[in-house]
């Protein structure tokens, strides 16, 4: 092993090495010489997979002779040539989605890997005349599981990550193992710079946690981490400067970090300790509404005060034709009130001087968007979007164009965008900065409790808002290539979900998960939490994650969606989170099995559309068989089994005489390619006809 000088060129991963090799040392590519013309025409790829500190493995290939792995310093590279090994039994086991590649060994100290994953690191294949034929860059997410989180006191173990208050200070802690350099940024509550500016952290290089103690002053201090680091996004050395991700508190538009201790009485509202505690005995015991919060009040034409519409406030006016309802459901027999995302999202300004809201005049609207049609269409800029619109056919087109037209700067979003996992959204909230939104969240779940219904949070922890060098990106900033789930050989962050999918099969993926859960239960009272597709996750994950939970809310309850579709479908990477494999378990997963027996069938989608859509699992296109028996009467007998199956809580052991008169039970009853009866406790699934995008 030795540094070699070499000339860089922008059309160049790896230029002519320079200078007599020392042919004592060990490189396959010690006498390589390359044009610029020969390097750009390699192949290039990110199918390294660096899993232990001995053991790397690659696609299989018998276009090269020597391997070599190669860390790129500034104008030097440091060489390691690789030596071919027999892939360990557990490799299938533990990765199946690379069984079938080649395994090297991996000559270096474990010291010295932790400083190589500080750079950039690739593979360079040659052949028998030392040519170099291709370049694969390195993934390394799992290796920093078996550097930082193999061990019983190491990173996964850490308490008090984040911003944690303590008598002797302020303390921070920040996961960054693959960060050259850390540093804390401190700002006053007008964000300008405190005294100190910086602070400069020290990273733990057993954990990877880069820490630092301020002074006790800073309790309630803003700010961020600039963090330098190799980026493989731009392949190269990055400073950048971001939130935290275990963030408790933050300001407006989530721009910056605040210290806070959740357990003061100044970020609870008046009788948070007094709330009521609502039980409901079993968890098959539950029943759902789904809400999303602005929707509930946004045109509510009881609120004593217009400003509260569409936020957390709602929720306080007793005589909202909104409370009215929740009261009517309640008496109806609905327990459970399952918010649609409430956590810190990505997409909606929570400043809502900048954002357009149906109510807003044109004035307004003109102001932000001067160029919009509105405002060269309409004469009198003092009408409001909603009274323009009223005034369009609603069969026309024009009504369509505008809302488009002003969707990226309005007030709405479903929520599935997650930014921060453990803060509130701050556009639900009357005034988003700092701890006020924590108060009117609270209040909001503490106005729920004492209606009578138990509080469940939609969470989104298969995919983030965005990740690499985007705006809202945070952990691909901190640790680059780890908390996502990428394509085995292109790198490419894996986005079946919609969004850039996360790897809550890595270790501190799913610490994060699970702290962020325990916050919401312990320090906001959440009863439950519904997944959203949940499959994308390990059923191992959510096993623990409940089990931690459990531990500060006894009677908690989990379900979510178990779809079973994408690069983890059928268990390719991990034992998944999905319907099949949860059973038995009390964590519920949606049924369509019912779904689709009372709607007959969905029409007009491929198979593959519907599942990443969550869609069933392969009735395909059929008519309304229920309405019409005669048009397909088998069809029809199956549809009535499946629907015995659904009402009996989808029990895969339920006894049934089907249709033909034969003695089954209801995992014999077919629904597509799985059985119509997966479950084998009643709380293993969620029956319904339509939720928010599955109508």
């Amino acid at each position: 092993m030795r540094l070699t000088p070499i000339v860089l060129s922008a059309l160049l991963l790896i230029s002519a090495c320079q200078g007599n090799v020392d042919q004592s040392g060990p490189s396959a590519i010690s006498t390589a010489s390359l044009t610029a013309v020969e390097a750009a025409s390699l192949d290039n790829d990110v199918a390294a997979h660096w899993l232990t500190p001995t053991l790397l493995v690659l696609p299989a290939t018998a276009a090269a002779n020597t391997y070599d792995l190669v860390r790129r310093e500034g104008d030097y590279l440091e060489i390691v040539p690789l030596t071919t090994a027999t892939a360990p039994d557990w490799l299938a086991s533990k990765f199946p989605h690379l069984a079938g590649f080649q395994a090297f060994n991996v000559n270096l100290p474990q010291a010295q890997v932790k400083q190589w994953l500080k750079s950039e690191v690739f593979v360079v294949l040659a052949d028998a005349q030392n040519i170099l034929r291709s370049i694969s860059h390195v993934q390394h997410g799992n290796l920093l599981d078996a550097l930082y989180t193999s061990g019983p006191e190491d990173a996964d173990e850490a308490t008090d990550l984040g911003a944690t208050i303590a008598a002797d200070g302020v303390h921070f802690k920040l996961w960054a193992p693959t960060a050259r350099n850390v540093t804390l940024l401190l700002f006053n509550p007008d964000k300008s710079p405190a005294t100190p500016a910086s602070v400069d952290m020290t990273e733990d290089e057993r954990t990877g946690i880069w820490l630092t103690r301020i002074a006790p002053e800073f309790a309630s201090a803003f700010y961020r981490y600039q963090v330098e680091v190799y980026h493989p996004a731009s392949r190269k050395i990055e400073t950048l400067v971001t939130t935290d991700p275990y963030s408790l508190s933050l300001s407006t538009n989530s721009e910056y970090s605040q210290v806070v201790d959740l357990g003061l009485p100044t970020t609870q509202p008046d009788g948070w300790a007094e709330q009521a505690d609502v039980k409901v005995g079993a968890p098959e015991n539950n029943i759902f509404y789904e809400l999303h919060i602005r929707d509930f009040s946004a045109h509510d034409p009881l609120l004593s005060t217009p400003t509260h519409r569409g936020k957390y406030k709602a929720f306080s006016e007793p005589a909202s034709a909104g409370i009215s309802h929740l009261k009517a459901l309640q008496q109806a027999g609905i327990n459970n009130i399952h918010l649609l995302p409430t956590f810190d999202i990505g997409t909606v300004n929570e400043d809502a001087s900048k954002v357009i809201d149906l109510n807003d005049p044109l004035t307004k609207v003109c102001k932000l968007l001067p160029d919009n049609v509105l405002c060269n269409d309409v004469k009198d800029h003092s009408r409001s979007v909603r009274q323009v619109l009223d005034e369009l056919s609603a069969t026309g087109t024009e009504r369509q164009a505008i809302v488009s037209s002003l969707a990226p700067h309005d007030n709405f979003n479903w929520g599935y965008d997650p930014f921060h996992y453990a803060v509130p959204e701050g556009s639900y909230a009357l005034n988003p900065e700092g701890v006020a939104r924590i108060v009117e969240f609270r209040e909001m779940v503490q106005n729920i409790h004492n209606l009578g219904f138990r509080v469940i949070m939609d969470v989104v922890y298969n995919h983030t808002h965005q990740a690499g060098l985007e705006r809202t990106a945070v952990l691909d900033k901190l640790v680059p290539g780890y908390y996502h789930r990428r394509h085995p050989v292109s790198g490419a962050i894996e986005q079946s979900t919609c969004c850039d999918n996360t790897a809550t099969e890595r270790a501190m993926m799913e610490k994060l998960m699970v702290d962020s859960l325990v916050v919401w239960a312990r320090d906001y009272k959440i009863d439950g939490f519904r997944f959203d597709l949940m499959a994308h996750q390990p059923k191992a994950a959510m096993l623990r994650a409940r089990e931690a939970v459990r531990q500060v809310d006894a009677d908690t309850y989990f379900y979510g969606e178990g779809w079973n579709f994408g690069e983890v479908e059928n268990n390719q990477r991990f034992v998944q989170a999905s319907q099949l494999e949860l059973s038995g378990t009390e964590i519920g997963t949606f049924s369509d099995r019912l779904r689709d027996t009372v709607h007959g069938g969905l029409t007009g989608s491929s198979d593959e559309v519907r599942r990443s859509q969550g869609i069933g699992n392969g009735l395909g296109t059929v008519p309304n068989e229920l309405q019409n028996p005669s048009q397909d009467p088998a069809r029809y007998a199956l549809l009535k089994d499946q629907l015995r199956v659904s009402l009996a809580g989808n029990l895969a052991t339920f006894p049934l005489t089907n249709a033909a008169g034969e003695q089954v039970t209801g995992k014999d009853i077919p629904y597509g390619d799985q059985p119509a009866g997966y479950a084998l406790d009643p709380a293993d699934t969620i029956n319904y006809v339509s939720k928010h995008d599955n109508q």
